[in-house]
């Protein structure tokens, strides 16, 4: 939909934001992980960031660029990252999924929490007691960081 107004707009925008009127009659926002109660904490971190307030209602999402709609759209906007901050959280958010999953497959890591930030992201892992010497090196965090950016 963005590229039909502008190539650029498609180009320079990182996720749309959703409002809907109705959604199709299958769709179901708990098991699509959009509800409530979401479990990777997207909807808390966009809470706990206080982030767009005034543009949030139930049938509003922060919904992938590339993520085919659900249902009729009463109103779309394409949010590009350095303007917004829902934006930037939403790509932090995928940011951390993406450097748990390197930790977790280069290094054996068991995951704790990750969140986004107002000002980035991270995740905690478990690597081993504190004997076994487990600890990732500044070589690992850049090794960490050329596997994260296959992704």
């Amino acid at each position: 939909m963005a590229c039909t107004i502008s190539r650029g707009l498609a180009d320079n925008s990182s996720v749309a934001r959703v409002t809907y009127a109705s959604y199709v009659s299958d769709y179901d926002l708990a098991m699509d992980g959009v509800g409530g109660g979401d479990v990777d904490g997207m909807a808390e971190a966009m809470e706990d960031l206080s982030l767009e307030d005034g543009n949030k209602s139930e049938m509003t999402h922060l919904w992938d660029m590339t993520r085919p709609l659900v249902g009729n759209v009463s109103k779309i906007e394409f949010l590009k990252f350095d303007d917004d901050g829902d934006a930037k959280t939403t790509f932090w958010h995928s940011s951390a999924h993406i450097l748990g999953e390197a930790l977790e497959n280069v290094f054996g890591s068991r995951l704790t929490i990750g969140p986004p930030l107002a000002g980035g992201f991270y995740y905690d892992s478990f690597m081993g007691d504190a004997e076994s010497g487990a600890a990732l090196t500044e070589s690992d965090c850049e090794f960490v960081c050329l596997v994260t950016c296959r992704f």
